[in-house]
């Protein structure tokens, strides 16, 4: 098959974006598959913690045991707060990038033998295909990697279209 070029028209509709970003647990902050276990590590040491103070207050002994458990509760609370950080400021890349994204008035994707174009407005981004590093095609969004990265959800385009996308991305990228 034979391509000139192509234009796609996107419909940018930031829930779709958000969906995909957000999904698999990655709405949670503190439960994120990132955070998970630290948050419940921190979480039994801290239940621990407080009960060792409570059992050392009222029986005045074992204080030794309550200063060990606090110790150690400050010390998962410590290797908790990166993931945390990481995960908040990956947040609010992703919210500035859909904030920006969402103030163009046309988004449309025009392909080429040798080139990948994303036109927003008067934007125009240019990639060649032997820029992408990693492509992953799913069924309901597309992932490219290059010099910049696009995710390009099926919401986004009309389902002809988004079939198109998907076999021109393959037979350019050879991804299978």
């Amino acid at each position: 098959m034979h391509y000139k070029m192509t234009e796609i028209i996107l419909n940018f509709k930031r829930k779709d974006f958000e969906e995909i970003f957000f999904r698999d647990g990655n709405e949670k902050i503190f439960f994120s598959p990132m955070a998970k276990e630290s948050t419940r590590l921190t979480l039994l040491f801290g239940i621990t913690c407080l009960l060792l103070l409570m059992h050392s207050v009222s029986t005045d002994e074992n204080w030794a045991w309550s200063v060990f458990a606090l110790a150690v509760f400050i010390i998962q609370c410590v290797k908790l707060y990166p993931k945390i950080a990481h995960l908040l400021k990956w947040r609010k890349e992703i919210k500035d990038y859909l904030d920006v994204t969402s103030k163009y008035q046309s988004n449309k994707i025009v392909l080429t033998e040798q080139t990948f174009s994303l036109i927003q407005d008067t934007n125009e981004t240019i990639e060649h295909w032997s820029n992408f590093k990693t492509v992953q095609i799913k069924e309901d969004v597309i992932f490219l990697y290059g010099k910049k990265d696009y995710l390009l959800p099926k919401k986004s385009m009309e389902i002809g279209d988004y079939e198109t996308l998907k076999e021109y991305i393959r037979k350019k990228t050879n991804e299978e």
